[in-house]
């Protein structure tokens, strides 16, 4: 099976719970104009409920049609509910509140999903994160994507690594269930610039993890760079290669969120093998399989090595990240701070093959997600 090889959602959401458990797609009713100064939530969802449904329909409403739309298709099980705002609108604190106050007399609903950005974690969502993490089960997706800053501006971050890492280090040690989004391929990124996002990010101790591709969506930021063919697109070959190095460094009970990105087939641009989204998953399974290899294999190395090389690492890669680690301003201690920062983290340790919706994107249109 697909999943063997990895330790999914959905297997960890039945560990927890002892029963199938399906997300489902919430927004928060949108009244008036945009907020300013609001926050960012990314939208998403196993199964999504049609835009037109989401308009001006109380949640509670959205709940009970997107519920039934899955016991259409399953006749038991609980559910997550992902909570997000309208494309490109923020919100206020007062409405996600007034969001979760109605989902949290729904007893089907065992527990929230909120997808974010790191720099949407002021002191007012954090607190705001805090006390609902202890009132319900509650996994937060957060935007890493990278660690290099350089990459960060370009996809609109906002804040360079060492601000996005404090931001969610906030919030390691609570009841927040945490799971990042890291994405391959984005503008600029070097492989081996990939693989000390891998290296720096599989130290930090989440407990989840979403590992997808960069993708390009018409409307998106990089649309017209793209089109005029200066935006170089990852390779399915070269992504599964990474996307499997990545799981192999993960502790073996880190929550898989997703292990590919997904996108609308009638607004992607490219690359066209982003739409084969089954095909991708047998793809990855069959490599660790081919490998031999799972979750894990090469976690308790990657703790122990301050500079770790993948030993799948081509030559050529082998070459290239010894000289990028000669380069000023680069810190072969990076992961070791890290790693000391969320020591009192350690991993627990519906599935990434359960996700019907596009994933939710940090940079509208594109394949940087959360």
């Amino acid at each position: 099976m697909t999943e063997d090889r990895f330790y999914s959602l959905g297997k960890h959401l039945k560990k927890v719970f002892d029963e199938r458990v399906h997300k489902i797609s919430v927004q928060i009713p949108t009244v008036g104009t945009a907020v300013e100064g609001g926050y960012s939530l990314c939208a998403g969802g196993t199964i999504a409920a049609p835009p037109e449904e989401m308009i001006s329909t109380s949640v509670g409403a959205q709940l009970a049609a997107a519920k039934e739309r899955v016991r259409q298709r399953f006749k038991f099980g609980k559910f997550i509910a992902h909570i997000h705002a309208a494309p490109g609108v923020l919100t206020s604190m007062a409405s996600i509140q007034a969001a979760v106050d109605e989902i949290a007399v729904d007893n089907e609903v065992i527990g929230l999903n909120i997808t974010t950005r790191p720099y949407c974690l002021t002191p007012e969502m954090t607190r705001f994160l805090r006390n609902v993490s202890k009132q319900m089960f509650t996994w937060l997706e957060l935007g890493l994507h990278s660690t290099h800053d350089e990459t960060l501006q370009r996809i609109g971050m906002r804040l360079r690594w060492p601000e996005v890492r404090d931001n969610v280090m906030s919030l390691m040690g609570t009841k927040m269930h945490i799971a990042p989004h890291v994405v391959f391929g984005l503008p600029g990124e070097s492989p081996a610039m990939m693989r000390e996002t891998m290296r720096v990010v599989s130290r930090m101790g989440f407990e989840g993890m979403n590992i997808h591709h960069f993708y390009v969506l018409r409307g998106c930021r990089f649309e017209q760079e793209f089109k005029e063919g200066k935006l170089p697109m990852i390779s399915r070959e070269e992504y599964v290669n990474l996307a499997c190095d990545f799981i192999e460094m993960l502790h073996p009970e880190t929550v898989l969120h997703r292990i590919v990105g997904e996108a609308p087939d009638d607004r992607l641009l490219g690359p066209d093998w982003t739409l084969a989204k089954k095909e991708n998953l047998d793809i990855i399974a069959a490599e660790l399989t081919n490998r031999g290899s799972s979750q894990g294999r090469y976690w308790d190395v990657v703790e122990m090595t301050p500079v770790f090389t993948h030993p799948h690492l081509p030559a050529a890669e082998a070459s290239a990240a010894k000289d990028t680690r000669r380069q000023p301003g680069f810190s072969a201690d990076t992961g070791t701070a890290l790693l000391d920062e969320g020591s009192d983290a350690t991993p627990s340790g519906e599935d990434t093959t359960g996700h019907d919706a596009p994933s939710p994107g940090a940079t509208p249109g594109s394949g940087a997600d959360g």
